[in-house]
């Protein structure tokens, strides 16, 4: 028998899906579930839940759920902009339900929309209807309703989807350059310089603020290590010891004067005018102006950082950035490339980190990379990976890169 074919075994038995559905019943009565189980258990038993609710699911409703998938991203978008998923979420602590017709009076959205609305949020498990057209939330609309939560989505549904996702399936024409978000946009313009438009201020603030917010309270790549006897042993006060290549606001300079404040030796940011002028003056920090796609102009430093460019570009462009600097490099030298690196038999983080990929196509043509991909990438510009240190549970890395011998 093919071992890849699935047969009917005692499965079927009503039974066993009599005690299956008891015991998840039992799971989904444990309060603060997440928490009960540790995190490698905890990624097994959503990936295996997710792999039944595949196999249970009928074409038609199959069709459904991917047509309307949006809906979870605009819906959510729109309870926490007219402030539903707050009053839900004090409907939740207070044990006093939401009424639909004070939420159309708070809000000014007809109620028949809102009985969808909330419907759907239902159908997501963000509330729950508890009398006819009464309301509360889950613990998953508090968790929503947290501050921070706000600005993924504003920056998801106001700036990414209406470009770079509507035009992501042009883009993948083979006699197509453009990428999704120049497509959907209908602009020549590349997504950061449509942010760097006065006209699109609202915008770029979103961004920059969501930029900030995804990194808040996760681990730096600074954390548990010797960055003087790694990287800056000998160093004199002329010595450049840290150029943060496209740095922007030149965070990672900062956190690494205060991480390593007895350091020697000079720290640049380089990036084009534009993030410059907005980047607050840093203590130790020098500001550089530097487009990476031509020759590195500071020579011998130790260290040329690159976080989160590399997956901005092609393979291509990638191999250009990497020949740009090597002339610069002296023997000392490296690059620190601060990405993501998926490895290459992951399975549960798969949808997230594809999905990051994707949308780095869709803005810029660019990828997400696992493990062999960024050796191949470095190999073929003629670089080798001396280390590749994993410092999130995210699958962020620093990968030591230098010239191959």
């Amino acid at each position: 028998m093919d071992p890849g074919v699935r047969t009917s075994t005692a499965v079927d038995s009503g039974d066993v899906f009599d005690s299956l559905l008891t015991q998840l019943k039992a799971l989904d009565s444990v309060e603060n579930l997440r928490h009960a189980v540790g995190p490698e258990k905890r990624q097994e038993l959503m990936l295996q839940c997710q792999k039944v609710f595949a196999s249970l699911e009928a074409p038609f409703e199959l069709t459904q759920r991917v047509t309307y998938s949006p809906f979870l991203l605009i819906a959510t978008r729109t309870a926490q902009g007219y402030g539903i998923l707050s009053r839900l979420a004090r409907a939740r602590s207070s044990g006093v339900p939401c009424r639909i017709s004070e939420l159309a009076t708070h809000t000014q959205i007809e109620e028949g929309v809102l009985i969808s609305l909330l419907d759907y949020l239902c159908s997501q498990f963000i509330c729950e209807e508890v009398a006819p057209e009464e309301y509360v939330g889950t613990a998953t609309a508090d968790m929503l309703n947290a501050p921070a939560m706000e600005v993924p989505f504003q920056n998801f549904q106001d700036i990414i989807l209406p470009g770079g996702w509507i035009g992501f399936y042009r883009s993948l024409a083979p006699d197509e350059s453009r990428s999704g978000w120049q497509i959907g946009r209908n602009t020549q313009s590349t997504f950061y310089e449509w942010l760097d438009d006065p006209s699109h201020a609202v915008d770029s603030q979103k961004f920059h603020r969501f930029m900030e917010v995804q990194f808040k309270g996760i681990p730096s790549w600074l954390d548990d290590i010797d960055f003087i006897s790694m990287y800056a042993k000998g160093a004199k006060a002329n010595d450049v010891v840290f150029v943060d290549v496209g740095g922007g606001n030149g965070q990672e300079s900062g956190k690494l004067r205060v991480k390593v404040p007895n350091l020697v030796g000079k720290v640049v940011v380089q990036d084009l005018p534009g993030p410059l002028n907005r980047a607050p003056e840093i203590s130790g920090v020098e500001k550089m102006e530097y487009d990476y796609t031509g020759e590195q102009t500071i020579k011998g430093a130790r260290i040329y950082y690159f976080r989160q460019i590399f997956h901005n570009n092609s393979d291509k462009d990638c191999i250009a950035i990497l020949n740009n600097h090597r002339p610069a490099m002296a023997s000392e030298s490296v690059i620190l490339i601060d990405e993501k690196v998926v490895p290459d038999d992951d399975k549960s983080s798969q949808m997230y980190t594809s999905a990051l990929s994707l949308s780095m196509w869709a803005l810029f043509r660019g990828l997400e990379r696992k493990r062999r991909q960024w050796l191949k990438l470095l190999d073929q510009a003629g670089f080798e990976a001396r280390d590749i240190r994993k410092y999130t549970d995210f699958g962020d890395c620093i990968i030591t890169a230098v010239p191959k011998e």
